[in-house]
């Protein structure tokens, strides 16, 4: 995310086989937590 205002956006989410973690404006997470993107509490 080179320029995040154009896309509105401040963070990204990275799927893959990782652990959960946030570096800077990335979060990253495994892939069978994918169920709960665009979840409410």
């Amino acid at each position: 995310m080179k320029n995040p205002d154009h896309y509105g956006k401040t963070k990204l989410i990275k799927i893959g086989d990782y652990n959960i973690s946030e570096s800077g404006d990335i979060i990253t997470i495994p892939h069978y937590l994918t169920f709960a993107l665009g979840k409410e509490l």
